[in-house]
């Protein structure tokens, strides 16, 4: 498996200068794909996070079973759209977490 370590530092982020203009060009570039995006992919799009989003919320902030499920979830949604908008979705995916 490609993952880190529960331990690692991956998941704490140092906000530096050029991390916060990265994460504002990324936002900014994410939110133009997908403005780009027709009105139903958009929505679509939405209804997939919350409902994401909820299962979270359902299952706690340390459920495990509900990280399957998003990942399927995000592959299947991400099938649909363009490759560059994919890779945008995905840093703000990744992002959001």
């Amino acid at each position: 498996m490609d993952c880190s370590a529960p331990n690692s530092s991956y998941d704490r982020v140092v906000w530096t200068p050029l991390h916060g203009l990265r994460f504002v060009w990324n936002l900014c570039t994410w939110m133009g794909n997908f403005m780009q995006l027709s009105r139903q992919r958009r929505r679509e799009y939405l209804r997939w996070k919350i409902r994401t989003l909820r299962k979270r919320l359902g299952l706690g902030i340390s459920g495990r079973s509900g990280s399957l499920a998003t990942v399927e979830a995000l592959g299947a949604s991400l099938a649909r759209h363009s490759t560059d908008v994919c890779s945008n979705l995905c840093v703000l995916c990744a992002l959001c977490g």
